[in-house]
């Protein structure tokens, strides 16, 4: 995820439920196909950082920081 995006991201992660709402309505199929895509990076980099905190993967995680 790049500079954009992750600006991006927190533009859409700062708005309220109301404000949300109004956006989405706004918007076209690509801006919504891109925000969803978005969201799914993020959900992935989450579960990535927890499973990474998990202390049966720090061996696994030290081997394969030479490829991250």
């Amino acid at each position: 995820m790049n500079a954009h995006d992750t600006n991006n991201l927190m533009f859409l992660m700062s708005l309220s439920s109301k404000q949300l709402k109004q956006w989405y309505m706004e918007i076209d199929e690509d801006d919504r196909l891109y925000a969803e895509e978005l969201l799914e990076q993020a959900h992935l980099v989450t579960i990535d950082a927890a499973v990474a905190k998990l202390p049966q993967y720090k061996e696994a995680n030290k081997v394969l920081e030479k490829f991250m």
